[in-house]
């Protein structure tokens, strides 16, 4: 009985991580660590999320971005590296059907207003997380400054600045 069941976990432990619900951290920099999530939207696509987390065990407030562009390439994360040091957990996410999100892209029409709000279920799951302050706030510019304006109108609980 003791094998089949460490046979069993052993099975359930490999689709598990397969199937990417257990993201695998990696250092990128000194002291700044990535990790990928797929962030579950509310008709149930999954948006692409590199986190990047300092040193520790937190809990920090987060600072998010929507793209558009390639988000997982080493000079993406090179950019944040001085916001995660200071302190902060940077989410890099891929618009619906960019990259490797799921679902199709549809220009800002899932960000804002209508029955998808993507920007809106990113920020309160963010704010759900155990290494969240629950504190969210957004940055970026031109594409990412639009997904700003589009969020900022959904008004989430937990969206506290927007740069």
């Amino acid at each position: 009985m003791f094998l089949k069941n460490r046979f069993a976990l052993a099975v359930l432990t490999s689709l598990v991580a397969i199937s990417g619900l257990v993201a695998q951290e990696e250092k990128v920099a000194q002291g700044v660590f990535r990790k990928h999530v797929m962030i579950p939207m509310r008709d149930g696509k999954k948006l692409s999320t590199y986190l990047f987390f300092p040193q520790g065990k937190g809990p920090w407030p987060v600072l998010y971005e929507q793209r558009y562009a390639d988000i997982k390439s080493p000079s993406m994360g090179k950019s944040y590296e001085k916001l995660v040091r200071a302190g902060y957990v940077v989410a890099l996410e891929n618009f619906r059907g960019a990259g490797q999100s799921e679902g199709t892209w549809v220009g800002y029409r899932a960000l804002g207003w209508g029955e998808l709000k993507d920007g809106y279920d990113t920020v309160e799951w963010l704010a759900k997380q155990p290494w969240s302050t629950g504190k969210i706030g957004t940055l970026g510019s031109s594409q990412a400054g639009f997904a700003q304006n589009f969020l900022a109108v959904t008004q989430p609980p937990h969206l506290v600045c927007q740069y």
